[in-house]
């Protein structure tokens, strides 16, 4: 479920695109989105742990999201924002395939911490729904087999994990099996 701020964001952005003169600006405003995107992604340690609270808050400063996320189900709003910039091609299947594999590495890599906390791992894995849910139907079909079984195989080590919680697990499954069924476009 994406928060409904998403979808206007992008269309926004689509119709103010389309015009030459404000083009480089869009253009500026979105690759700033990505990088708070990242940014905050980078961050879901941080948030949970509380660790270093001086960077954290100089990490998140001028972040728009620090604002707007507010709860774990939040997170998969980052994911859906990247997948529509893919979609509307505002970002190349470079960049998504980057960014799908770098969440899911994310994942894993903290499924192998100790202690590795559902509450984390719920952040990272709804980024990851985000990400799936919408563009995932726009990406195969323009990578390649190697790829495709790459990012079949990345996820399934996740669902593999005795580390997640049943209720987190459940989502990332019934996604990723209706997307492997093509059953969500």
């Amino acid at each position: 479920s994406q928060p409904p701020f998403t979808s206007l964001y992008i269309k926004l952005l689509t119709k103010f695109n389309k015009f030459m003169c404000v083009k480089p600006i869009m253009e500026q405003k979105i690759k700033t989105t990505i990088k708070y995107i990242i940014d905050y992604i980078e961050l879901i340690e941080i948030h949970d742990s509380k660790i270093n609270q001086t960077l954290l808050e100089q990490k998140t400063e001028n972040n728009i999201f620090t604002k707007l996320i507010k709860e774990n189900k939040k997170y998969e709003g980052l994911g859906t924002i990247f997948s529509l910039f893919y979609i509307n091609k505002f970002i190349d299947n470079d960049m998504f395939i980057k960014f799908i594999i770098k969440t899911i590495q994310q994942v894993s890599d903290y499924i192998e911490w100790e202690p590795c906390t559902n509450d984390v791992l719920e952040k990272y894995i709804n980024v990851l729904i985000g990400l799936l849910e919408h563009g995932y139907h726009t990406l195969i079909k323009s990578v390649d087999y190697e790829t495709k079984l790459t990012l079949q195989m990345k996820i399934e080590h996740i669902l593999s994990s005795k580390k997640i919680e049943m209720r987190i697990k459940y989502n990332l499954q019934n996604l990723y099996d209706d997307l492997k069924a093509g059953k969500r476009k």
